[in-house]
């Protein structure tokens, strides 16, 4: 029996890098993803892992899922030293002889930090502090009825209510609604009494009712108009409102198909042990 690492062989040193791998695999269980073809290593692969220098794979496990590379340790002080580690291969990256362009690019949004309020609290904004809700860049009021019943849902029932961004100038101009106007519009409408949900108006409601209404949180930020110009400004109310895709109307009631069944099968439970 070899008496330390450094003696033993190549072969003996991957038995023993993929055993510890298995073991500590076994305390912190991974989900099994099976490595895409776009993915698969080679024995022989040179290796991107972080600072490792001369990562070459020198064996493959369990179809791909688990490699093993041999690398030079730099240690400050001390002699570089040969080793061998197992690691997950989502982990690691083939080390690519021509690098494609840069893609990623900083994103305008970089800046906004968002903070927590009370619906109230943004709505009496609106209200006491006359927040302008027209900037030429955009759109009309244009939700529907039925737009603002779903919104009003929403809020009714604690469900996500998006997040709003406001422009903030100079004295004697005030906040202006970037992100969120028609959105805000509908809550403002319906605690004034404006807007009606189900039959019921905010003054109608029970203090109860109304109370959590008010304290229901969501995420806002503030541009300063003085930090951004105009085409920030611009580009960033394009970014805003670029992302996301709304559900189709088949996939909603495809959830909501699933979700019958649930109570269905929850229902069915439930009389079994009466």
């Amino acid at each position: 029996m070899k008496s330390s690492q450094e003696n033993l062989s190549l072969k003996e040193r991957i038995v023993n890098s993929y055993a510890n791998y298995v073991n500590n695999r076994e305390l912190y269980p991974p989900k099994a993803f099976p490595v895409p073809a776009t993915r698969l290593l080679q024995v022989g692969d040179s290796i991107e892992l972080g600072f490792l220098k001369d990562s070459v794979v020198v064996a493959l496990h369990e179809a791909g899922e688990a490699v093993t590379i041999r690398y030079t340790a730099i240690e400050k002080g001390a002699k570089d030293q040969d080793r061998v580690g197992t690691w997950h291969w989502s982990q690691l990256r083939k080390k690519l002889e021509v690098q494609p362009s840069h893609l990623v690019q900083e994103s305008v949004l970089k800046g906004l930090t968002f903070s927590s309020s009370e619906i109230s609290a943004l709505t009496r904004m609106m209200l006491l502090q006359g927040v302008c809700d027209k900037p030429d860049f955009q759109r009309d009021y244009v939700w529907t009825p039925t737009d603002k019943a779903s919104y009003l849902e929403s809020y009714f029932e604690g469900r996500e209510l998006g997040r709003f961004i406001f422009i903030r100038y100079d004295f004697p101009n005030g906040e202006v609604v970037f992100d969120g106007k028609q959105r805000l519009s509908t809550l403002v409408d319906f605690m004034t009494s404006n807007l009606d949900y189900k039959g019921t108006y905010w003054h109608e409601l029970s203090c109860r009712d109304r109370t959590y209404l008010e304290m229901r949180n969501v995420q806002f930020a503030t541009l300063r108009s003085n930090n951004v110009s105009r085409i920030d400004l611009l580009k960033i109310f394009l970014a805003v409102n670029a992302g996301g895709v709304p559900q189709t109307p088949a996939h909603l009631q495809f959830v909501c198909k699933l979700l019958a069944q649930e109570q269905a099968k929850l229902a069915q439970q439930l009389d079994a042990k009466e």
